[in-house]
């Protein structure tokens, strides 16, 4: 019985290194010989336990000479590796190690190549202790040396951040990749199809379980749609480096349209329509730089009617334009600057008969100009600053007769 324990013991402890078929050979022999002991036939016994010990040991011999041994990289000196080998060369499954002790690679080989199933170890130096930690980055197939088949990439923490198809050491094909917030819980899931390290297809991505953002990627020009919380489309159109770049919509959290036209880097840029929230009508509509208005446009009110219609800069009315009354006569016509009137200009009662023609300043009359009863006829004639008759200037009554004809001050005539 002492003899069976003990080739019990020897033989769990040498299938650490070589194969379960020897260990099951010990067992076998070690139990054949207790029933034969149990039979008092001691010297059968004998005999019997020696020869499975040089059996044992030739097994051990065999195993450790042909398949479990250290070999020399040619690729990477630098490294040793321990496992089955093949003229010389590591062949079957092993282990690589760094000059340091630490893994950097276990699983299968073929000719010196990372081939079949297997681990890929990395390190990282942690920054409270400064010290070095080798941590799993990849376990599943590899091809001639490659990450090539189905895979999982994980970091330092042991996090999930990859599951999927690998092709030529990058990602490629069906997955879902991960990320993960400052607590290191699951934030965002993307899932579609990857090729060279990139979604390259549909995607669709997850935030806490939600559906936030879904598209079509391809070489030149990718399709893209976020959602808010509640479900409802945020932006859909063109996705170019990252970006929103070409036709877009927006909307509002409501589910009303906001914006329709041409983005670009994540702003309108473009031509483009803009729409109000409350009513649903159109704001504006023209061209947008840098998410302003900006060059021609119209601008209207929320009940539809045209407000302005020229030029802007920076959102403001700047050049030459219209702008109108709520009744759609017009208003001015001529020369803004920073939203205000200002240059030449035309300014007209809601009657559309003439009020002022000239120049201003700050929306103000300043400069030469003349001003004009409703009635179309003439009221002033002269210089004017700050809106008011400074300088010199003719005055008319409502019947068009000359009243006075000289010096102003403050809107006020010097006699």
């Amino acid at each position: 019985m002492m003899n069976f324990l003990l080739g019990f013991k020897f033989s769990f402890i040498m299938s650490k290194i070589i194969s379960v078929q020897s260990m099951l050979a010990t067992i076998f022999f070690g139990i054949l010989g207790v029933l034969i002991n149990k039979k008092k036939e001691n010297i059968i016994f004998k005999i019997i336990s020696i020869a499975a010990t040089i059996l044992l040991c030739g097994i051990v011999f065999l195993q450790i000479k042909g398949t479990y041994n250290t070999v020399e990289l040619e690729k990477n000196p630098d490294y040793y590796y321990y496992g089955q080998e093949k003229d010389g060369k590591a062949n079957g499954n092993g282990r690589i190690f760094d000059e340091n002790g630490n893994k950097i690679y276990e699983g299968g080989f073929k000719q010196e190549q990372y081939h079949g199933e297997g681990k890929e170890y990395t390190y990282y130096v942690d920054g409270t202790t400064g010290m070095e930690k080798t941590f799993l980055e990849y376990e599943g197939e590899f091809y001639l040396g490659l990450r090539s088949g189905q895979g999982k990439l994980y970091n330092e923490y042991g996090k999930l951040l990859y599951e999927g198809g690998f092709a030529f050491g990058e990602k490629c094909g069906f997955g879902k990749e991960y990320e993960y917030d400052m607590n290191e819980q699951e934030d965002i899931k993307i899932i579609g199809v990857f090729y060279a390290n990139g979604i390259y297809g549909h995607y669709e991505k997850y935030k806490d379980g939600k559906l936030i953002n879904e598209g079509e990627y391809t070489d030149i020009v990718k399709y893209n749609i976020e959602y808010y919380d509640n479900g409802n489309v945020r932006i859909k159109g063109d996705y170019v480096l990252d970006a929103f770049t070409g036709n877009v919509t927006v909307y509002y959290e409501h589910g009303g349209k906001k914006y329709q036209g041409e983005f670009k880097n994540n702003a309108p840029h473009g031509n483009g329509v803009q729409y109000y929230e409350e009513t649903g009508t159109k704001q504006y509509e023209g061209e947008f730089q840098n998410g302003k208005y900006y060059g021609e446009g119209k601008y209207y009110d929320k009940l539809g009617n045209l407000v302005y219609d020229g030029e802007f800069k920076n959102w403001k009315r700047h050049g030459t334009g219209t702008y109108y009354y709520e009744s759609g006569d017009t208003k001015y016509e001529g020369e803004f600057q920073n939203g205000k009137y200002c240059g030449k200009g035309t300014l007209y009662y809601e009657s559309g008969n003439l009020k002022y023609e000239g120049e201003f300043q700050n929306g103000k009359y300043y400069g030469e100009g003349t001003l004009y009863y409703e009635s179309g006829n003439k009221k002033y004639e002269g210089a004017f600053i700050n809106g008011k008759r400074h300088g010199t200037g003719t005055f008319y009554d409502g019947s068009g007769n000359l009243k006075y004809e000289g010096e102003w001050l403050n809107d006020e005539y010097v006699k």
